[in-house]
């Protein structure tokens, strides 16, 4: 399914589990939510459609249901583990928790594991030598990035809050950001002049 070592699942019928993170406290700068989530499936026995909320509270809070979670999915595909991501720099510098409610109503049962709280990578500026102005915009963005550059934009990369090379869909100066997951991100513009690094943050 995409899982290695041991995982944490919720399995029944007409439940409503929690999973509770011990209390953390969230850096200053941004930080990113991520993890794996599968439901499993048994034809004709156990069913994938699995509704699941996660939320980020303060961990002095008592969890009630009628809180708002920062995400609500519900899984149709079985037996395979879908990596998700979610932006935590809304609660930047807070101490909070993190819950998982499983719910269901047939036999159902979902499975969770490599749950990461990451701090956004924020290179050096020992590592930007572009003499021009750089600049992007918009900042959240949705669809498109565009780089505004004096020197002429020879290539990007995208790389997402754990330092891994996730896109550098680049068309002549705006980079496709579409297919990314919502969070922090790194852009490594590369020009005539050098390299410039922005982060930016990808929302829904």
């Amino acid at each position: 399914m995409g899982f290695s070592g041991d995982t944490a699942g919720s399995g029944g019928s007409d439940l409503d589990n929690l999973l509770i993170s011990p209390s953390i406290v969230l850096p200053a700068s941004s930080s990113t939510l991520t993890y794996k989530v599968a439901a499993f499936e048994s034809p004709g026995f156990i069913i994938p459609n699995n509704t699941y909320m996660v939320y980020v509270l303060p961990a002095s809070s008592t969890f009630t249901s009628t809180l708002t979670p920062v995400l609500t999915e519900t899984i149709t595909t079985g037996n395979t583990a879908i990596t998700k991501t979610i932006d935590l720099s809304s609660f930047a510098g807070q101490a909070v928790k993190l819950y998982f409610r499983h719910l269901s109503t047939a036999f159902q049962i979902l499975i969770l594991d490599d749950v990461n709280v990451t701090s956004s990578m924020v290179l050096g500026t020992s590592e930007t030598s572009n003499k021009g102005q750089v600049g992007i915009y918009p900042n959240p963005a949705t669809d498109f990035i565009t780089i505004k550059s004096k020197s002429e934009i020879i290539s990007t990369e995208v790389y997402d809050a754990t330092g891994r090379k996730v896109g550098s869909q680049l068309k002549s100066d705006k980079v496709d950001v579409r297919n990314l997951l919502p969070g922090s991100y790194i852009l490594n513009i590369n020009t005539k002049e050098g390299k410039t690094s922005s982060k930016f943050i990808k929302k829904n």
